[in-house]
């Protein structure tokens, strides 16, 4: 058990400071996204963006520079539709990207062309859906299995070879106290990620502890002291508002009814692990009120929950030891991690999109 009751590495917040952005407002089509669902970073730290509005795969060498297009829209060799769901650069620059509608993976060599494409036995339709490991192994998000009581669906990885072979399924660890159910709001359901050096980080946020799981080697359990956020009354309110409309009009198509909104939010509500193993937890913090609000436009449309979370991330080295707390800038979503250098997007003031590259200054290094 690794555990920290006060105080961080770093000694206080650090900063992630935008170093590049790549997008326009009004530009050539290279520079105007619509819909960014997926990127990967190459080896040089350049970056392949898929924007599924288009829908295209476009590269971009490390100063924003825009290289070439990939492939196109399509069933044939090398196209794709509008679902990538997650994409990959290996060791010799083959880029692998998850192409959902055709039900495969599709493989790219350095200059574009179509390498080669593996069939891809999944019905899952979620993000990020890829993960490479250090020796250019790929793991693709499945449906594994259901729960006996019918609640939500376990999500495994199908590990493929380098050559496309399926070595076999990678299930997630099963952990005491676990809920069958997929929940409602502020549900602490189990959060996990899986590591390029092919472990688990998985826990579940009632309370502030995740483990590490690595095969053949002792679990280590990662502890840390905070203070529980609850809700205030006016928020709880919304998200009840929400609940209820959602069970009528939603309900018939579900297991169970959408348990109440509890009154204190779980401790984190995501887990990421970065390219060099460092853990990046989302952790819940208290919302704030939106200034951009607006009514229903009608009695079929969802009551609107005026409140935004700012997102704070917890960074932790792979023994569990406690760096420190990573503010994100307002509008930015992250994606991608590698050390001190991290990968997202920035929506402008009109909701435009940017691809940004930002970097991590700690307190010590001024």
């Amino acid at each position: 058990v690794v555990r920290t009751v006060s105080g961080s590495v770093w000694g206080g917040p650090a900063t992630l400071v935008e170093e590049l952005a790549i997008g326009a407002l009004e530009g050539p089509p290279e520079l105007t996204f619509g819909f960014i669902q997926s990127m990967a970073v190459d080896r040089e730290g350049g970056i392949f963006v898929y924007d599924g509005q288009v829908p295209v795969i476009r590269h971009y060498d490390s100063d924003g520079v825009f290289l070439e297009t990939i492939g196109g829209e399509g069933s044939g060799p090398g196209e794709y539709r509008n679902a990538v769901l997650g994409m990959g650069v290996r060791r010799d620059g083959r880029l692998l990207i998850v192409d959902a509608r055709n039900a495969r993976l599709a493989l790219y060599n350095p200059d574009g062309t179509p390498s080669d494409h593996w069939p891809l036995a999944s019905g899952l339709f979620t993000s990020q859906m890829l993960s490479l490991d250090e020796e250019d192994h790929a793991y693709v998000k499945i449906v594994a299995g259901r729960s006996q009581q019918g609640g939500m669906s376990e999500i495994g990885l199908l590990h493929f070879d380098t050559e496309g072979q399926i070595i076999d399924t990678v299930r997630t660890p099963k952990l005491s106290g676990e809920p069958e159910s997929s929940g409602g709001f502020f549900f602490p359901s189990k959060r996990w990620a899986w590591s390029p050096k092919r472990y688990f980080v998985v826990g579940i946020p009632s309370d502030y502890s995740f483990d590490v799981r690595r095969r053949n080697e002792p679990l280590v359990r990662v502890r840390l002291d905070y203070e529980p956020v609850p809700l205030s009354a006016d928020q709880h309110a919304a998200y009840e508002a929400r609940r209820e409309w959602m069970q009528k009009t939603q309900g018939q198509h579900w297991a169970e009814p959408i348990p109440h909104t509890p009154r204190v939010k779980p401790a984190y509500k995501g887990i990421n692990v970065g390219a060099q193993g460092r853990i990046w937890v989302h952790r819940h913090v208290p919302s704030v009120l939106r200034e951009d609000v607006q009514e229903p436009a009608g009695p079929n449309q969802a009551p609107v929950v005026p409140f935004r979370e700012p997102v704070v991330f917890d960074v932790f080295q792979p023994d569990g030891t406690y760096l420190g707390e990573v503010p994100v800038p307002a509008r930015t979503t992250l994606l991608s991690f590698d050390g001190d250098v991290v990968w997202g997007i920035r929506r402008g003031d009109l909701d435009e999109q940017y691809v940004v590259r930002l970097r991590l200054h700690a307190p010590e290094e001024g």
